[in-house]
């Protein structure tokens, strides 16, 4: 299986939202959950 991938640049805001997101957890986040946290749209 290949996957393309692409080059992706985070804003400040972005790493406050996933350091937050760690922070919070009680477990362990894996990389796609927090993937799919950044393309959730806010409020959902």
């Amino acid at each position: 299986m290949t996957e393309t991938t692409a080059n992706v640049q985070l804003t400040d805001n972005d790493i406050a939202f996933l350091l937050t997101l760690l922070r919070n957890s009680s477990v362990p986040l894996t990389t796609q959950q927090l993937v799919e946290a950044l393309r959730t749209p806010p409020g959902r």
